[in-house]
């Protein structure tokens, strides 16, 4: 099943001191309230395009490529996964980080287990804007 997803962000820069490790280690939940994103209103700054496929035990995949359409660096991408049932609910959440910097005009792979669901969403929750040299 092929779905294209769309989604941009305004630029979102945090300090993180101390705060060097990122993990995907987080389990399916339901946010409170559910979310899509962190940031709203940039629809033309990212591209998310994704598939979900059965892995190697036969229990779906999402894979696909985040693109970065801004002209700037992107790095502490987190994306936010959403599974719904038949009736639209949402039963299950998920928020992974990206591996490594999205650079301008560049993109990053992500491959995760899902849960047996309906339908998926995938968008950006949120990132920080890479610095630019010396």
């Amino acid at each position: 099943m092929r779905r294209r997803g769309f989604v941009a962000l305004g630029a979102l820069v945090t300090a993180l001191a101390g705060c060097t490790t990122l993990t995907n280690d987080t389990q399916w939940t339901v946010l409170e309230p559910s979310r899509t994103t962190l940031q709203a209103g940039s629809e033309q700054r990212f591209r998310i395009d994704w598939t979900v496929d059965p892995g190697p035990d036969a229990s779906p995949r999402i894979e696909g490529y985040v693109y970065n359409l801004t002209s700037y660096p992107v790095e502490r991408a987190r994306v936010l996964v959403d599974a719904f049932d038949h009736s639209g609910a949402v039963v299950g959440q998920r928020l992974f980080w990206l591996v490594g910097t999205l650079p301008t005009g560049g993109s990053l792979y992500f491959d995760l287990p899902a849960p047996a669901a309906d339908r998926y969403q995938v968008t950006l929750w949120d990132f920080n804007v890479a610095p630019r040299g010396p």
